[in-house]
């Protein structure tokens, strides 16, 4: 059963497949099952959206971490804005600042609470 509905959503997309039945359990399974292969297959942003419904949040930090060796910031940035980890994601909201990817660094520096970087961001690079 579970392997069918990591399919349907490969298959149709996350917003398409409403596994809202399920439990709890069953639903982190399938969706951490399907988040993997998502991004496996390059198709990221469904990939880390199922990755933080599942809570992976190992997961999205190590999916991070590679992104930055490869010079992805913008996907960097995507994948640690939920994991939790403050300064992993800090550390990714100045490296978009060096990059002058302010909106990705004004989202993190938000996930992150510190509004003092939040708001220098934005009065600083509007």
């Amino acid at each position: 059963m579970a392997s069918n509905f990591v399919d349907l959503i490969i298959e149709k997309g996350m917003d398409k497949v409403n596994i809202s039945m399920l439990d709890e359990k069953n639903r982190k399974m399938i969706l951490g099952d399907a988040g993997s292969q998502l991004v496996r297959m390059g198709k990221f942003e469904d990939g880390v959206k199922a990755l933080t419904l599942a809570g992976e949040k190992e997961k999205l930090i190590k999916l991070a971490e590679d992104f930055v060796k490869e010079k992805q910031i913008r996907l960097a940035a995507l994948a640690i804005e939920n994991s939790g980890d403050i300064a992993r994601i800090e550390a990714v909201a100045a490296e978009c600042v060096n990059l002058g990817l302010m909106a990705e660094a004004l989202k993190l520096y938000k996930a992150a609470g510190n509004e003092m970087m939040a708001n220098f961001v934005l009065e600083n690079f509007k």
